[in-house]
């Protein structure tokens, strides 16, 4: 049995992963222009805009791999972080990120790619 405190630590993290990328977003509006076109339109983007772009979605996803190991240990509740879930889910989806995914992925662990593959693509 997880402690309590654990699994709160852990669902106060995984609301936090996604929350801060999207009010950034909404304070930045350069920050959600770079996220809409990089997920629906990458090849519109300039080079240092791609760059950008695959550093937001990298930074965003190496919080979830973290959540999907805890979720996978027991550690976090499937539950707790479901809204996330369901958004990246709905953002990796897009054709221009799963392009994206499809040549970056090797540099995230084998759990999340595992996560991506089952939650993603195969659905």
């Amino acid at each position: 049995m997880v402690p309590l405190k654990a699994q709160a630590s852990m669902i106060q993290t995984a609301s936090q992963a996604f929350t801060e990328i999207m009010e950034l977003m909404v304070r930045d509006p350069e920050v959600l222009r770079l996220f809409h076109f990089g997920t629906h339109d990458f090849a519109s983007l300039s080079e240092e805009e791609r760059l950008r772009f695959s550093s937001m979605m990298g930074a965003m996803l190496h919080r979830f791999e973290n959540l999907v190991a805890q979720t996978e240990r027991g550690l976090l509740p499937c539950d707790s972080w479901d809204g996330a879930a369901n958004r990246l889910r709905g953002t990796l989806a897009l054709p221009d990120t799963l392009d994206w995914w499809a040549r970056g992925k090797h540099v995230f662990n084998d759990q999340l790619q595992n996560w991506v593959d089952r939650e993603v693509i195969e659905k």
